[in-house]
């Protein structure tokens, strides 16, 4: 597609944007004049829907790194689910382990397969393009207000609610990783997406003390683990620490009981993949699980700096001096007055994401 041909393409959409904005503003026009929020935030949703659907259709080509090869092995998996393949064929030589043998051998499993099936069965229904490749990761993207809502409506006001989920949709990061422009795209969407249900659900259990809550944490993060590994787990780190730090629930059997509940459900969704390609694929799922575990002690494909490497990246990925404007704002959360363990649980979070990903 040359230039011109690309203009007349883009033209084609250029309503969704304009859309988008006016679904944003009748959302806040809603959220301030309506004592039943819920239409705003469906205005909401649907704006960023349109929105993300922009960004998706804006480059009709598949990125280099990575979203070309998760589409790939989303297409292969259409037809056998359970197995995926990156080189359907080879009929070359190719590497089956090695550290670059995720971009050039047969079984890939270099990713865990959540939101690849995703991605596998949105082709499958939709058809084998751009489009339904990525549709999972705007359907996701465009929930993630809501969710976000919540947790900070639970955690203060439906105002801080309403305007963190605003904000949200004005990432530029997370429209480019919706649009595959970034590497992990489809991967992170996700990630991000399970991730964030997950404290949704716990901050929904923490409020309601509604057992069907723990169920949904453990599902949830067992999901996360299943997009991007043990990392998915970090919702438990929050809640135990909330546990460990507040000297009436410690105490209690109880506490440590519902967390062990949850947990046990994430092993259930989790584990029966890793068993499975341990007994499918037990070469190469070997070299997966130890070429991950290297990222905790060596600096693997490129990824290496000290501990403020992501600090300074924020700058490049966000915008100029955001690092120290989330600096700001995080010191000033720490001064506000919400619950303790709410204040807890989203510190822990914040503090051991960043150092697990500094150390990896």
């Amino acid at each position: 597609m040359n230039i011109p041909e690309y203009e007349i393409y883009i033209q084609s959409y250029s309503w969704l944007p304009i859309v988008s904005v006016l679904l944003f503003l009748l959302s806040v026009a809603l959220f301030e004049s309506l004592q039943n929020k819920f239409i705003s935030l469906l205005s909401l949703s649907l704006g960023a829907f349109a929105l993300f659907s922009f960004m998706a259709l804006a480059d009709p080509f598949l990125h280099d790194w990575d979203e070309q090869y998760h589409a790939l092995v989303a297409k292969n998996m259409i037809n056998h689910f359970f197995t995926p393949t990156l080189l359907e064929n080879p009929i070359l030589y190719y590497n089956e382990i090695g550290g670059s043998a995720w971009i050039g051998t047969h079984i890939w499993i270099h990713k865990q397969p959540f939101f690849l099936w995703q991605m596998a069965l949105s082709m499958k229904v939709f058809g084998v393009n751009l489009f339904a490749m990525r549709l999972p990761s705007i359907l996701m993207a465009s929930l993630l207000p809501i969710l976000i809502y919540r947790i900070g409506t639970i955690i203060k006001s439906k105002y801080i609610g309403f305007y963190a989920a605003l904000l949200f949709l004005a990432s530029d990061f997370t429209l480019s990783l919706v649009s595959g422009r970034l590497n992990t795209d489809h991967n992170d969407v996700a990630f991000l997406f399970y991730v964030t249900a997950s404290f949704w659900a716990w901050f929904e259990y923490k409020r309601s003390k509604n057992t069907k809550w723990l169920y949904l944490i453990g599902l949830l993060s067992g999901i996360a683990i299943l997009v991007k590994w043990l990392v998915g787990l970090i919702v438990y780190a929050g809640w135990g620490l909330s546990i460990l730090l507040d000297t009436e629930n410690r105490a209690k059997v109880k506490s440590f009981f519902n967390i062990a509940k949850s947990l046990l459900i994430t092993i259930l969704v989790a584990l029966p993949w890793q068993l499975y390609i341990l007994w499918r694929f037990p070469r190469v799922s070997r070299f997966e699980y130890a070429y991950n575990s290297k990222h905790l002690w060596k600096a693997v494909e490129g990824h290496d700096g000290d501990w403020l490497y992501h600090f300074h990246r924020m700058d490049s990925l966000f915008a100029p001096y955001f690092n120290y404007l989330i600096l700001i704002v995080f010191i000033g959360f720490l001064f506000i007055k919400i619950d303790r363990k709410y204040k807890i649980a989203i510190t822990s979070w914040v503090f051991i994401v960043y150092a697990f990903f500094s150390i990896a």
